[in-house]
């Protein structure tokens, strides 16, 4: 198994990769 990121590059894709891997960390620092 080997991930792949399937629309790198585009930015409204990395906008919401980034905002959803921000409330993953906000949700494991309790906040």
């Amino acid at each position: 198994w080997h991930w792949v990121k399937g629309h790198a590059g585009h930015a409204l894709n990395e906008r919401a990769d980034g905002l959803a891997n921000r409330g993953i960390e906000d949700m494991k620092a309790g906040r």
